[in-house]
């Protein structure tokens, strides 16, 4: 499990890294403004995404994950709420994971009939 140190950090580079290439970012971070609340229409919860970038018109969901949260099923019903939001935004849904993990990240994601990109933190 990534601690909450750790998670700051992650969100912290991803939004530094997003901002360099052009995005605007929100973030679920001190000192950015917050993303919007997401959940489908008819239910009563809802997720607020680690980070939102948008670009050219279009608006990018990132996501920290990893093996352990993946084997969840509340964590790929997220995964598929902020794909389907995303797309309806014109962009795609990124996992971060650590590189480690890619590989596993990608099959649950496989399995679960979703197509994600994702962004890989280097450990250490």
């Amino acid at each position: 499990m990534i601690d909450l140190e750790k998670k700051t950090k992650i969100k912290e580079a991803t939004a530094h890294y997003l901002k360099s290439e052009g995005f605007e970012v929100e973030a679920n971070l001190e000192g950015y403004p917050k993303p919007a609340e997401i959940g489908w229409p008819g239910h009563k919860t809802t997720i607020i995404p680690d980070l939102t970038g948008a670009v050219d018109g279009n608006m990018f969901v990132f996501k920290l994950s990893t093996t352990e949260l993946a084997k969840k099923t509340v964590e790929i019903d997220n995964w598929k709420l902020l794909s389907a939001y995303a797309k309806q935004k014109g962009g795609s849904l990124y996992l971060v994971t650590m590189a480690s993990q890619e590989m596993a990240i990608r099959n649950i994601a496989l399995k679960a009939k979703l197509s994600p990109g994702v962004l890989t933190i280097m450990e250490g």
